[in-house]
């Protein structure tokens, strides 16, 4: 639902709640994701538990359709959970694997990635810039805030903004999933995470009791309750087109699209899909919204 700039820059007036996406929005996350954690455990798994080799397992990117291997995950960047390839692989093998053992292999990615992502992980181009500006504009009148919204652990979330060097701008940080884990990647090893402020680390599964991932629009509505702010008067932006949706199924004011994370020759295709599931207004390069504040 493309609108005219002088409609986006007329609703940019109004937001008082500026909602951000943080996977490949803010942080080239997703590719070192599936580089340092789902393929490595993928493949750990298959040999391990299933004694198989399923490197040309098929499977499908919920968001796009695609049929992909998991190497292409690499490529697709599915919108495919840990636990959803895992039990992929177990059905079509025809093998049977206990749930918790399952269970303890999506944890071990899980910590996994939160250690590289402390060592690797890299800003998106101008997501500093970008963040440093949505700092200095919530300042600029009370009653403004600025916060991560994200489908990842909480946990992963944190790690993520410090390693790239913006975690000190957010008022709260709001997840669609659980706190998740901490401690040693083996059965026995880990913990739940605890948050050390519960005033600016939210999850949806602490209020409502089980994840609600996007396209479901929950962790936006979570993100203006905990900030009070109407979601009428907020600006949400999102990388995919199951983000936008979730903007949609929120009723958020203002809904900006973002291609950066997305090869060249592939950005037609995802503007296309960022209108067709409700976005406003879509840029190529996050340092473009500001400019639509002025």
């Amino acid at each position: 639902m493309k609108l005219k700039l002088k409609e986006v820059k007329a609703r940019a007036k109004e937001v008082e709640g500026n909602f951000s996406d943080v996977d490949d929005l803010l942080a080239a996350s997703e590719y070192e994701a599936g580089r340092f954690g789902v393929i490595p455990v993928m493949h750990r798994f298959q040999r391990e538990e299933l004694k198989l080799d399923l490197s040309e397992e098929k499977l499908m990117c919920h968001e796009t359709g695609n049929i992909v291997t998991p190497e292409e995950f690499l490529v697709y960047q599915p919108s495919v959970s840990m636990l959803d390839m895992l039990y992929n692989v177990c059905q079509k093998s025809g093998k049977t694997v206990e749930p918790n053992v399952v269970r303890d292999y999506d944890i071990y990615e899980q910590l996994t990635v939160c250690e590289a992502f402390k060592k690797k992980l890299k800003p998106m181009p101008g997501a500093k810039e970008y963040v440093a500006w949505a700092a200095n504009w919530k300042q600029a009148k009370p009653g403004r805030c600025f916060v991560a919204v994200s489908s990842s652990q909480l946990r992963r979330i944190d790690i993520t903004l410090k390693a790239i060097g913006v975690f000190y701008a957010f008022d709260a940080i709001v997840s669609a999933q659980t706190t998740g884990f901490e401690g040693e990647a083996k059965p026995g090893g880990y913990r739940p995470w605890i948050p050390p402020d519960s005033n600016l680390y939210h999850c949806v599964n602490d209020y409502d009791g089980e994840p609600k991932p996007k396209p479901n629009g929950r962790v936006y509505s979570l993100a203006c309750q905990v900030t009070g702010t109407d979601p009428r008067k907020c600006l949400a932006i999102e990388d995919s087109p199951g983000g936008i949706q979730s903007t949609v199924n929120a009723d958020i004011g203002l809904r900006i699209g973002c291609t950066a994370s997305v090869p060249q020759a592939k950005r037609e295709e995802r503007r296309e899909q960022l209108y067709d599931r409700g976005a406003h207004w879509v840029v190529d390069d996050i340092r473009d919204i500001p400019p639509l504040f002025e």
